[in-house]
């Protein structure tokens, strides 16, 4: 499955089927990234299940202490948020099979 933000210029590729360790994986990182806030968490869990990333702005491999852009900020809030709700879209998808 493909996500887009155009104005951004971010684009990434999630599983259309994720398989149970990719779900524990990610769900493992959304849920016990202790000392970490809730979007470098997010960021941290996303990384672990996006296949493909394109973006001229933010490695997946970018050293957020460092970084200093506002336009750092807004891609990770994206991508992070984006890929969440991908994975709550799959628990819905199940409810309703």
């Amino acid at each position: 499955m493909e996500l887009k933000n155009e104005s951004l210029e971010v684009r990434l590729v999630v599983p259309d089927r994720p398989t149970v360790r990719e779900i524990l994986r990610y769900d493992s990182q959304v849920d016990f990234g202790y000392g970490r806030q809730m979007y470098e968490r997010l960021w941290e869990a996303a990384k672990t299940i996006i296949s493909e990333y394109k973006c001229p702005h933010v490695a997946l491999d970018i050293d957020i202490e460092s970084a200093a852009t506002d336009q750092v900020a807004k891609v990770i809030h994206w991508v992070a948020l984006a890929v969440f709700s991908y994975r709550q879209q799959l628990d819905e998808l199940e409810k309703n099979s």
